[in-house]
């Protein structure tokens, strides 16, 4: 909307701005109400081709946001960002409005403290369905879970050596 009533804005002070200098190079004869009227009406319609040209060239050589293979992580402020490769990322620990994420860079396991509810988090990357809650305190990431336990009736999922627990409500979405 914005954007549009800036566009808008432009045209008309364009077409004022036509009416001013053609009637400056003709010797002020249009300088009437229906010279007025036409170059109002007519400026903007002639604008339309080269205006509409431009915000599909702009379209179409926008750069590219971040790629759908990156998952961003950002604190509630803002202050604090990572990116990590959604092939990379292995889990999300929570503690209070903390979340711990656990990633691999370099084939090294890393961690990362962000200031977040996990609900928050988990909302943002609903998109994303190979991560999926595990535990109210824990979001994983399916593709890097290497095996999945069941020990008298606890399930755990083992991510890169960390042994997870999977809530009861969650148990049918990891033992299929």
């Amino acid at each position: 909307m914005n954007q549009t009533a800036w566009y808008v804005g432009l045209v008309m002070l364009g077409s004022h701005l036509i009416f001013i200098l053609f009637n400056f190079f003709w010797n002020w004869q249009e300088w009437d109400l229906i010279g007025y009227g036409l170059i109002i009406k007519e400026f903007p319609l002639m604008m339309v081709l080269p205006l509409s040209f431009y915000l599909v060239l702009k379209a179409m050589i926008k750069p590219k946001g971040i790629n759908a293979d990156y998952l961003l992580f950002q604190s509630e402020n803002g202050k604090d960002l990572l990116k990590v490769k959604l092939s990379d990322f292995m889990f999300a620990n929570s503690s209070d409005n903390y979340i711990t994420i656990f990633y691999l860079s370099h084939n090294q396991s890393k961690q990362h403290l962000i200031r977040k509810p996990l609900k928050v988090l988990e909302e943002e990357l609903k998109t994303h369905i190979e991560i999926e809650r595990a535990h109210r305190s824990y979001l994983v990431n399916r593709r890097n879970i290497q095996a999945v336990k069941q020990l008298k009736g606890k399930v755990h999922v083992e991510i890169n050596g960390h042994s997870l627990p999977v809530s009861k409500q969650f148990q049918t979405h990891f033992l299929n």
